[in-house]
């Protein structure tokens, strides 16, 4: 049985450096991971004014998730990032921000 996710590249659509789609065989564990958030195990927003760091705390407490279930990063198939940024933020920080 084939146990490994396929990350589809369609040759009918525009090269990227991301897949248009993600096959996961039957078989294997499905997870769902959610409130990925740049807190500490006290529950304290770390780099408060600092949104890199903080989006790099956030994939450090998902790898902890990850591996609470057996799962690395390389096993996930679909991610969605939502930001909250405060209206004090100014351009020039590397995450981007942009007001209609």
């Amino acid at each position: 049985m084939n146990n490994k996710i396929s990350l589809i590249h369609s040759a009918a659509l525009a090269p990227t450096d991301y897949a248009y789609a993600s096959r996961v065989p039957s078989g294997m564990n499905v997870l769902y991971l959610a409130g990925a958030c740049p807190l500490n195990k006290e529950g304290k927003i770390l780099h408060p004014n600092d949104y890199e760091l903080q989006a790099e705390t956030c994939v450090v407490n998902l790898k902890e998730a990850l591996k609470e279930c057996g799962a690395l990063l390389d096993n996930v198939v679909y991610t969605r990032v939502l930001f909250c940024v405060s209206r004090s933020f100014r351009s020039g920080n590397s995450v981007g921000y942009h007001q209609k």
